[in-house]
């Protein structure tokens, strides 16, 4: 009689159970994609917010010290037909309105914005002049768009540079270089001024009404998660309160 055992009888899986687990891995597969997908697109908005967000709260600091320090006067002459025709800045802050060229020669009935509380009066120059330790310096932010509307024109900026003397109207217009950009390259931004800005015959406290936008370059074109948005506004008063 033969003492040999029988073979065992491997058994495997059943068509059922191998589709049951394909099932299985690509529902897990799907949770997995999208949730890394999900935290992709998160990462994504905190970024592109970090950058307008910082942007603006820059620039804002940057204005709000500014203006607080303004306290040297300067004038304009904004006809050069009639150079006698100037307008007068008693306590350091000139709001301009210079719609796409601040020049000598534009238009003399526009440029100079004295009282305005309204932004679309399209006040988008502020020069500031600081006097400190006998040293003056003039301090213009200037920004080429700056009407508020949900769709930028086209690329934008906000630029800033510091003059040692009063600049002209040219001087002004040409301090659009990337050397001069003060927001973020990665962002279209806008600036918008109003405010009063009185001259030596007006013995009241002069303030500046800003709006600062600053949103993704490209911005219609992008994923909703890419994009980002941001403004401030905020009213500032000088601390230099009688001539």
């Amino acid at each position: 009689m033969s003492n040999t055992k029988p073979n065992k009888i491997t058994k495997g899986f059943t068509l059922i159970e191998i589709l049951i687990a394909s099932s299985i891995f690509a529902i897990a597969l799907v949770f997995t994609t999208a949730t890394i997908s999900q935290g992709g697109s998160f990462y994504s908005k905190l970024k592109a917010q970090k950058s307008t967000s910082e942007d603006t709260r820059k620039i804002a600091d940057m204005l709000s010290r500014d203006i607080r320090a303004a306290n040297t006067g300067f004038s304009y002459t904004f006809n050069p037909a009639n150079p006698s025709d100037v307008t007068e800045y008693s306590y350091g802050l000139a709001l301009l309105s210079c719609r796409s060229l601040c020049t000598s020669t534009y238009n003399p009935s526009a440029p100079s914005v004295m009282i305005t509380n309204d932004f679309n009066i399209n006040s988008n120059a502020l020069v500031v002049g600081i006097k400190s330790d006998n040293i003056i310096s003039y301090n213009v932010y200037y920004s080429k768009y700056s009407q508020y509307t949900p769709v930028f024109t086209g690329p934008t900026g906000i630029y800033f540079k510091s003059f040692s003397s009063l600049p002209t109207l040219d001087q002004i217009a040409n301090i659009t270089t990337s050397s001069n950009l003060l927001s973020d390259a990665k962002n279209d931004a806008a600036v918008s001024f109003a405010g009063f800005t009185p001259g030596w015959s007006v013995k009241a406290q002069p303030f500046v009404k800003f709006r600062i936008e600053s949103k993704t370059k490209n911005f219609d074109n992008l994923p909703v998660p890419q994009r980002s948005y941001n403004i401030i506004e905020s009213m500032v008063v000088t601390r230099n309160y009688e001539k």
